[in-house]
Parts: structure tokens; sequence; C-alpha cells
């Protein structure tokens, strides 16, 4: 499945929700066809949606965590008055196998909000129970957004950082040249030495629309919620 982070246009496109299940918190997903070289493993805590609202969320919303454009897991985000217990047991695990390409990768995260339960089969269940009452609906839309990029989350410093040095033993040209030969399986096993644990409050965020009759009125970022995300890289041995 295709993330929606991927493919939909800023502020959340809408589409229809007759596919969606309820899917496993924790996966173990190769994603790649190249020789891994290392395994990320990610831990989501639950989202709190942000201002007097939150910190629980309007039925019924989904955490999508995605990975390269897939999506690795999704769960449902709780809507009831929440308890500390609730917000410690709510989790999602991933341990994915990443090539060499892995700094390229990016983190996603979408929270989409469905017009129904969508956990209930068949289309005669599919009762929405907000926006004026009950009412037959397949609508979904995604309400808040995050992205990580793993080179700047998990690595260290600069691969160029020594780009212009000269070492005394000829020109910095000739040293470059040097320096970019040894690249390719040293180089890879560097990056994964240099690595470090993630662990921030990342903000989901959704662009808001100006007002009706507001024609000067701009779209703006807004703060839908915060979650905790945590990752490190382990090389494979």
């Amino acid at each position: 499945m295709v993330c929606p982070a991927v493919t939909g246009p800023p502020g959340g496109g809408v589409h229809g929700g007759s596919e969606a299940e309820t899917p496993a918190a924790q996966k173990s997903v190769p994603i790649v066809k190249m020789k891994p070289v290392g395994a990320l493993e990610i831990a989501i805590n639950c989202p709190c949606l942000s201002g007097y609202a939150g910190p629980a969320w309007p039925a019924f919303c989904f955490l999508d965590a995605c990975f390269g454009g897939v999506q690795q897991a999704s769960r449902m985000l709780p809507f009831v008055r929440l308890e500390h217990k609730d917000l410690t047991a709510w989790n999602i695990s991933l341990r994915i196998l990443v090539g060499p390409d892995w700094p390229d990768k990016c983190l996603d995260l979408v929270v989409e909000r469905f017009d129904y339960d969508p956990r209930r089969r068949g289309s005669n269940n599919r009762a929405a129970l907000i926006r004026g009452g009950p009412h037959t609906s397949e609508r979904a839309a995604v309400i808040g957004r995050a992205r990580v990029r793993l080179l700047d989350a998990l690595l260290i410093g600069d691969d160029d950082d020594d780009d212009n040095d000269n070492d005394g033993n000829g020109s910095g040209e000739g040293a470059d040249k040097t320096k970019r030969r040894r690249g390719g399986e040293e180089g890879r096993s560097a990056r994964m030495v240099r690595t470090i644990a993630f662990n921030k409050a990342v903000s989901l965020n959704d662009w808001e629309l100006p007002a009706p009759g507001d024609e000067a009125g701009e779209p703006r970022l807004v703060e839908r919620g915060v979650v905790r995300v945590r990752m490190c890289l382990k090389a494979l041995v």
C-alpha cells in the first residue's frame, strides 16, 4: 500500500476508505531488493491531539507509519477520554531491513480520519457518527503529517566536512579524488558506525484554509498533534 504522505496533496487529500482494514501494530518487513546492511528499529508512542480537545483524537482516526513510500503499519488512535495507562499501552513497533541507500529514506507518519468505523465490515455498517448525525459515508481525509529524514535524524556530522583539506602530500583536488575512491563498502560501514539514536517529539502538521470570505487569506501550516518517535540503526552481523 502506498503511503498517503507521498501521494496526497498538501493539506490532506480525500479518498475512498472502502479498503480500510484494522492493521497489525507490529511488523518486520524488508522493503529493499539490494542486500540489507542494517536493521532500523522504530518505536512510536501514542500521538496526542493538540489544543483543548486533546489528547484523544476524534473518531475514527488511524496513524499510518510509512517508510520509503510504503505503508509498514497502521493503528487506530484512541478517541475516548484517555488515562495515563492508555497512552503508555498504545504503541507501534517496527523492525525494517535497510540497504546501503538508507540515508536517502524517510519515515512518514500520517493521521487519517474516517467518516465511518473501518473495523465494521460491509457497506451497510458504514453509518457515520459525525457531521450532522448518522449517514452513510466512505470518506477519509488526511488531517496530520510528519516526516523524519534518516540522514538528519541518525547521522553525525557531514561526509563532506574535509573535502577542501590538504594534508601536505598533494593538492586539495588530488586529496578529494583519493577520498572519493575510498567510498563503497568502507564508506557505508563508516556511516553505520556514526549513527546515533533518535528520540524526539515530532509535530503532526496540516494546512488550514483561510476563513470563508477571506479572499486575501492564505493557507497556513498548523500543528494538529505531537508524537514521540524513537529510532536506532543496527548493523547486520
